[in-house]
């Protein structure tokens, strides 16, 4: 490839599955739609609070559209998807990915929801940092954002828990039926700011 030419995204190599300690990061396949169903529609008041999208999956054929074009979008490199299982059971404990995706910089924004049940056993902390791995170490990204809204202290938490720098906030950034307009704050993190945070975790 010659100097200053682009890598076609769809040409970067990217594993399907990330094994953790505690969880597994797998991308969407055609058949885990009514599994995901069956996991929004438990928590679905929870979720409707941040999550407007949750509305969307009003029946397992929903999901599984979803998952089909999402396994689609992993293949094209447009959108990276994928649900968060227990790395003991295999149960779908929520689901995360990277999106926003520029191959240009390249950059991304990590998104994730984890089912009520299952929060406060470090599963999220765990997934975020394999996916600050797959982009930093894998498709060699320069900047990850993690947004959040300024009342959900536990998002909020697994950005400062990973490392991720506050960029401000951005006051209506957007709306929905259950808050109406609301604000956002962003979190970042450099590929200079990975490998300090990876020395440091590696010592």
């Amino acid at each position: 490839m010659g100097a200053g030419m682009k890598r076609e995204p769809i040409l970067v190599d990217l594993p399907e599955v990330l094994l953790g300690e505690k969880v597994v990061l797998r991308s969407w396949k055609p058949g885990d739609g009514p599994e995901l169903y069956a996991a929004i529609d438990a928590c679905r008041p929870y979720l409707r609070e941040w999550l407007p999208w949750a509305e969307y999956h009003s029946s397992s054929d929903d999901s599984e559209i979803y998952v089909r074009r999402s396994y689609a979008k992993w293949i094209l490199r447009e959108d990276l998807a994928a649900g968060i299982f227990s790395a003991e059971t295999g149960e779908i404990l929520g689901a995360t990915g990277l999106h926003r995706v520029n191959w240009d910089v390249p950059s991304f924004e990590i998104g994730y929801w984890l089912a009520e049940k299952h929060q406060g056993h470090g599963y999220v902390t765990e997934a975020v940092r394999m996916l600050c791995n797959l982009a930093f170490n894998s498709t060699g990204a320069h900047r990850v954002t993690l947004l959040c809204d300024p009342n959900n202290h536990k998002s909020e938490s697994v950005a400062k828990r990973v490392g991720f720098k506050f960029e401000g906030t951005q006051e209506n950034w957007g709306r929905s039926d259950a808050r109406g307009l609301f604000a956002t704050q962003v979190y970042a993190l450099t590929s200079a700011d990975w490998q300090i945070i990876s020395a440091k975790q590696n010592r």
